[in-house]
């Protein structure tokens, strides 16, 4: 997973994010609210939970990492 990514939100469902290598940066922001930086390295997991106020966009990996909805 590389480069830039549109904002957009999960209103039914989380999503997941597992590094397998490398790292990921993920830009979070609320309706109204300045975007907020969360890193992840090697190993890390993070959950965005769902809900249309969270919109996520704006990842940039270094190596490989991996995106899985639960529900898929």
């Amino acid at each position: 997973m590389e480069g830039s990514f549109v904002w957009h939100s999960h209103p039914d469902t989380d999503e997941l994010f597992i590094v397998l290598d490398g790292s990921l940066d993920i830009q979070l922001r609320e309706t109204g609210e300045e975007a907020t930086a969360v890193h992840l390295e090697r190993h890390d997991v993070f959950v965005v939970p769902r809900g249309p106020s969270t919109a996520h966009g704006r990842r940039t990996a270094q190596r490989s990492c991996c995106s899985s909805r639960p529900e898929c």
